[in-house]
C-alpha cells in the first residue's frame, strides 16, 4: 500500500470509528469527503471497499457475537454507501443515470405543474357549474313564485269582474223595476184621464180640450222618460 492509500485508510478508520460510536450525520459528511479524496487519488470502488473491510475488522470487537457482527456490519455499510457516491458519479454510466434522473425530475415537475393547472381549471369549472345550478334553482323558484302570484292576481281580477257583473245585473234589475213602476204610473194616469174625459165629454167642450191637451202631454212625457231610462242604463225594450 502506497503512502497516499495508507493516509486515506487511516482517515477512513477514524471517520468510521466516529460514525459507529455516535451515528451522527457528521459521519456521513466525512464519508462523502473521503469518497471525494479517493476520486482525486484515482481510487475505484473496489479499492475503497478493501479499505472499508480492513477498517471494519479493526473496529469489530473480538468478543462480538454473530448477531452483533451483523448489526455492526449493517451500520458500517451505510457509511461505505455514502463514501462511494463521489466515485460512482465519475463513471459515465453514473453521469448518464444522473442526467436521466434530472431530466425525469424536470419532466415530473412539469407534469405536476400541468396537473395542478388542470386541477385548478376543473375546480373552477365545478364552481362555475355549481353557481349556475344554484342560479337556475333560484330562477326556477322565482318563476314558480311569480306564476303563483300571477294566478292569485288573475283569480282576484276574475272575482272583481264577477262582482262588477253581479252589481250591473242588480242595477239593471233595479232600474227595470223603476222603469216598470214609472210606466205603470204613467199609464194609470192616462187611464184616469181618459175615464174623466168620457164622463165629461158632454159637459164642457173647452174644459175637454184642455184635458185632452194635458193627457197628450202626459203621454209624451212618459214616452220621453222611458226613452231616457233605456238610453241611460242600456235597457233594451223588446
Amino acid at each position: 500500500m502506497d503512502l497516499t492509500s495508507q493516509r486515506l485508510s487511516e482517515k477512513y478508520l477514524a471517520a468510521l470509528r466516529s460514525y459507529l460510536q455516535d451515528g451522527s450525520t457528521i459521519g456521513f459528511r466525512l464519508a462523502h469527503e473521503l469518497g471525494g479524496e479517493a476520486v482525486i487519488n484515482g481510487l475505484e470502488i473496489l479499492g475503497l471497499a478493501r479499505i472499508h473491510d480492513a477498517a471494519f475488522e479493526v473496529l469489530l470487537p473480538p468478543s462480538a457475537t454473530p448477531a452483533e457482527r451483523e448489526q455492526l456490519a449493517l451500520r458500517a455499510s451505510g457509511f461505505f454507501t455514502e463514501a462511494i457516491i463521489p466515485i460512482e458519479n465519475t463513471h459515465p454510466t453514473a453521469l448518464d443515470a444522473t442526467l436521466k434522473i434530472d431530466q425525469a425530475a424536470d419532466q415530473l415537475h412539469q407534469h405536476t405543474q400541468a396537473l395542478e393547472y388542470s386541477n385548478r381549471e376543473i375546480r373552477q369549472e365545478i364552481t362555475t357549474r355549481q353557481l349556475a345550478e344554484a342560479a337556475l334553482k333560484t330562477s326556477e323558484k322565482s318563476t314558480t313564485a311569480k306564476q303563483a302570484e300571477s294566478r292569485i292576481v288573475e283569480q282576484h281580477l276574475q272575482e272583481i269582474v264577477r262582482k262588477i257583473l253581479c252589481a250591473n245585473e242588480k242595477e239593471r234589475t233595479m232600474m227595470s223595476q223603476i222603469l216598470q213602476h214609472e210606466i205603470a204610473q204613467a199609464l194609470l194616469g192616462i187611464k184616469i184621464k181618459l175615464l174623466a174625459l168620457e164622463s165629461e165629454a158632454s159637459a164642457n167642450q173647452l174644459s175637454l180640450s184642455e184635458k185632452i191637451t194635458t193627457t197628450h202631454w202626459l203621454v209624451e212625457t212618459s214616452a220621453q222618460t222611458l226613452s231616457n231610462l233605456i238610453r241611460e242604463f242600456s235597457i233594451h225594450h223588446a
